[in-house]
């Protein structure tokens, strides 16, 4: 007798963990929480992996002369960064780097005494870096001016994005790796406008009766002529 009711224990513990099993089996099958996770982790390191290959750096400070001159130059705040910069009407002046130097054209608007100067390594100054005339220097105080302060921007190179969509394109294994993509796992992004309108897309075909997991993101773009648009980050996974 004693040693059936060991047995009969022993079969009752057998059963109560055949029974736990089964119910964890059966939660994971209603609320798969891994799978959820798993798609989170995907969209989390696209998104990453995206602004860390696209991200630069773009910076602004304001001028004001108290007269108007025909040209002036000022020390570069920044070597490796081109200039562009604009009048109070936002119209573009003539300005180039030379020599750790920024040289700058007079504003074509009467008695416009304002300058925004724009610097960042992901502008270009073609078209706009002749200077003519002699360029007097404002810190050997030939000139008086005002000086606002400093505007450090992270913002998302338009060219830099263009750049990974042709990546994606053409070795799209060996960006996906590089962003740490979770095993069996595909994405693709776009970058629209505030209207909506797309920019740029990067696509893949994807299974039929796919779950695409979306993220928005907003985003401010720079195009290589000193452009500043604001948008969405697009980023599905599946």
């Amino acid at each position: 007798m004693i040693r059936i009711k060991k047995a009969s224990g022993h079969i009752e513990v057998v059963l109560s963990f055949v029974i736990f099993i089964s119910f964890v089996i059966f939660l994971f099958a209603m609320f798969p929480v891994y799978q959820i996770k798993k798609s989170e982790i995907g969209l989390d390191s696209a998104e990453r992996g995206i602004l860390n290959f696209t991200s630069a750096k773009a910076n602004y400070f304001v001028i004001v002369l108290n007269k108007s001159t025909q040209c002036f130059s000022y020390p570069s705040q920044d070597i490796s960064s081109k200039l562009i910069v604009r009048n109070s009407s936002g119209g573009r002046i003539n300005a180039k780097s030379e020599g750790g130097i920024w040289y700058v054209q007079e504003t074509a608007l009467l008695n416009d005494k304002f300058y925004g100067f724009y610097y960042s390594s992901e502008f270009s100054e073609e078209g706009y870096g002749v200077i003519s005339g002699e360029c007097k220097n404002l810190t050997n105080q030939s000139i008086s001016y005002e000086i606002g302060l400093v505007r450090r921007d992270e913002v998302v190179s338009y060219s830099k994005m263009a750049s990974l969509i042709n990546n994606y394109n053409l070795k799209y294994g060996e960006i996906r790796g590089n962003f740490s993509m979770p095993a069996g796992e595909n994405f693709e992004f776009s970058v629209v406008d505030l209207k909506g309108n797309i920019i740029l897309n990067a696509s893949r075909k994807k299974p039929e009766r796919t779950t695409v997991l979306s993220r928005n993101t907003p985003i401010q773009m720079v195009y290589n002529n000193g452009t500043y648009v604001f948008g969405m980050l697009n980023t599905r996974t599946w």
